[in-house]
């Protein structure tokens, strides 16, 4: 897969927070609108019945490969991305976007960073976008996230998003940067 022929339609997330690190690429996939969220984290939660090493193993269905309004994710499983390329190259073809849920492991796609707004000097200088929080300054230049009351941070957690929510709003920007 090369990257250059996917610009904007494939975008990799990640975040020091752990909540962030689980929501985030939930935000950025619901205001795509038709998303899939693919989850490269080989330790990571099962998030889906089949798995993205399901799919792989057992090739994919004719249902794997209908697309729906929304977003849809894939749980990891257990594999690299590497064994899983082209399946995911296969999935991309079908949903027109898919974010990636960073795992660390090698892959060829632009990851963004999402941290946290904190106060100086705890100010997050490696984030591409920043989740505001109540505290710290905004830093120029990078993508602002609005703050997420707890309730809304359960409900994502919970497996539902609201796509008129100012925070999945917020993200529909990240889509059209030119990222490099």
């Amino acid at each position: 897969m090369a990257q250059r022929d996917f610009i904007h339609r494939v975008l990799a997330i990640r975040s020091s927070d752990p909540i962030l690190h689980h929501i985030a690429p939930l935000g950025l996939a619901s205001a795509a609108r038709r998303c899939l969220v693919v989850d490269l984290d080989e330790l990571g939660p099962r998030y889906s019945s089949r798995t993205l090493r399901d799919l792989v193993d057992t090739g994919l269905r004719a249902l794997d490969l209908e697309a729906r309004p929304g977003v849809a994710v894939v749980g990891n499983g257990g594999i690299s991305f590497s064994d899983a390329a082209s399946t995911i190259d296969r999935l991309l073809e079908v949903w027109g976007r898919i974010v990636l849920r960073d795992g660390g492991a090698p892959h060829p796609f632009r990851v963004l960073r999402v941290e946290p707004l904190l106060p100086a000097p705890f100010v997050p200088e490696s984030a591409d976008i920043v989740q505001a929080t109540g505290w710290g300054q905004n830093p120029a230049g990078r993508t602002v996230l609005p703050p997420l009351r707890r309730q809304q941070i359960r409900t994502v957690l919970d497996g539902t998003i609201e796509p008129r929510w100012r925070w999945v709003r917020a993200w529909g920007q990240v889509w059209s940067r030119p990222w490099e």
